[in-house]
């Protein structure tokens, strides 16, 4: 029994401590959860490429590394006057020298001096059999022939086409990601501190970076305002409760007194602690940065992904408590008193027979009718409407997932661009297939026709009348064959038998030869 009656005592003792300090610690912490969330840099977009945990990178450095790679292929396959030039230093150092050979500056016309040094830096680890060198030349065969390089070309080239307009993409796509983070950022920025604080530092916002420090003079606290003045109602005015959240963090923590400020944190203590009387944004500023001292030290980074998340059910939290945090000190039995009028109270505030209010220039505000260490948001809470600062939260939330966006769509596109390459190097993996190819069809075009197998056939055991039709006679099995190294008139491409297609001095004569040749039969020329 004796043990029953110390817990009880024990229960009682805490929850008087609860109430008579840190009455607003839970809002404290949703705001301090929401501060960071916005002040914190945020993680550099990237995805990860390679085996297991990969390896994280950009997609614009991505998307470079490919094209790196997806150049040599493209020099493997260069004409031989882009080949002169990247061969011979001597003659053509630099794009000045190029520039004064007519025969090959125009393959070089939009290239500076860097680039055709890195071009020769290329064409020499293509040529090179030493070295990082020598794995490029085992692996693709390099350098190629003249016939390899050009019936690879074209295709090579093409693909190579393509894969240019996809890393302008990428880099379009990554550059309005990173814009629209950065404007997400100032955007939060003033959601914190308010337009005037925010307007100086503007430009010195990254999203890589915190955030930098705003000018003292510049806190958003109405000057020489006092704690009832700025925080008692929420309104649409420069530097009053509802305009910016370090005002707020700082109008539910302060009370209108000139000594303990306990609601949120019982080791906060401003320097200037008078707050029943004028202070200036300064004095506030120096409030503020105690204040924030005493939030939980997160020190995280988030990514795109998951920042407009988190943000939204940072606000949602916010909007949950309002209304919540109050004690009934006497009978709440006016209209005054209906969940209605409290609905946009966030903060401490107390439940009698008279309206509940955000006043706190009581010794006991917390527990006082019609007192509170609160802010009252009713009046911005009409239908359509919302409290400006978390309207700003919304606004760099949009702009956040629109981020998220581009930043999706760069990453898909490095997948486009690896594919490109991959299409390039087998290409080049296969030029072994087009010398054989290219015996055949010659040895192909050097057979006989079937027409002119059949003449001579028939005149098998007939050696007289084979010899007369200009074929060859074999005594052994008395077979006429066609004559060795006869061409069929089909594999002659465009050569009649007798005069052929450069015996004709021009095109006129050509087609002039060709008159009177029915429509669908072989042309002399």
């Amino acid at each position: 029994m004796a043990m029953q009656i110390g817990f009880f005592l024990a229960i009682i003792v805490l929850t008087t401590g609860v109430q008579a300090a840190s009455e607003n610690q839970a809002e404290f912490g949703q705001l301090c959860h929401l501060y960071q969330l916005m002040t914190e840099p945020i993680a550099p977009i990237t995805l990860t490429q390679g085996a297991g945990e990969g390896t994280k990178t950009s997609p614009l450095a991505a998307v470079q590394n490919i094209m790196a790679r997806a150049q040599k292929l493209n020099i493997s396959v260069a004409e031989d006057g882009i080949n002169t030039v990247l061969a011979d230093k001597a003659k053509y150092k630099n794009k000045a020298a190029i520039d004064g050979d007519t025969a090959v500056k125009g393959y070089f016309t939009d290239k500076t001096d860097d680039d055709i040094t890195n071009l020769r830096a290329e064409y020499e680890e293509i040529t090179t059999a030493s070295g990082d060198s020598a794995a490029f030349r085992k692996k693709y065969g390099t350098p190629l022939n003249k016939q390899q390089r050009d019936a690879l070309r074209a295709p090579i080239s093409t693909l190579y086409v393509k894969l240019i307009g996809v890393k302008n993409e990428i880099k379009h796509r990554t550059e309005l990601a990173y814009s629209l983070i950065t404007s997400a950022r100032v955007t939060l920025a003033k959601a914190v501190y308010g337009d005037a604080a925010v307007a100086p530092i503007k430009d010195q916002i990254k999203p890589e970076s915190p955030l930098p420090a705003i000018t003292a003079a510049n806190f958003p606290w109405h000057n020489t305002g006092d704690r009832n003045a700025v925080c008692k109602t929420a309104g649409t005015d420069a530097n009053k409760a509802g305009m910016a959240l370090a005002t707020d963090m700082l109008c539910i923590c302060l009370k209108h007194q000139a000594n303990t400020h306990d609601a949120c944190s019982t080791s906060f203590a401003p320097t200037q602690a008078v707050y029943n009387t004028g202070r200036t944004p300064a004095e506030a500023q120096a409030a503020f940065t105690a204040l924030t001292a005493k939030c939980q030290n997160s020190q995280q980074t988030y990514s795109i992904q998951e920042l407009p998340h988190l943000l939204t059910s940072a606000v949602a939290a916010i909007k949950a408590s309002m209304g919540t945090n109050h004690v009934t000190a006497a009978a709440a039995n006016t209209a005054a008193n209906t969940p209605g009028k409290k609905a946009f109270f966030y903060g401490r505030f107390v439940l009698a027979g008279s309206a509940p209010a955000c006043d706190a220039d009581d010794a006991s505000p917390h527990q006082t009718a019609a007192k509170g260490i609160c802010i009252d948001y009713s009046g911005l809470m009409k239908p359509g409407s919302d409290i400006p600062w978390i309207k700003l939260v919304h606004s760099g939330i949009n702009q956040l997932q629109a981020a998220e966006t581009e930043e999706s769509a760069a990453i898909s596109l490095v997948g486009a661009a690896e594919g490109l390459e991959t299409q390039m190097e087998s290409l080049l993996l296969m030029k072994s297939l087009l010398t054989p190819a290219a015996s055949v069809l010659i040895a192909t075009s050097n057979q006989p026709s079937a027409d002119a197998q059949n003449k001579c056939a028939k005149f098998d055991n007939n050696e007289t009348d084979c010899k007369n039709n200009d074929c060859d006679y074999e005594k052994t099995n008395k077979k006429c064959k066609t004559k060795t190294g006869t061409e069929s008139p089909a594999a002659t491409t465009g050569e009649q038998a007798g005069k052929k297609c450069s015996d004709y001095g021009n095109q006129q004569e050509c087609e002039k030869a060709n008159d009177g040749i029915p429509a669908g039969q072989p042309r002399k020329c």
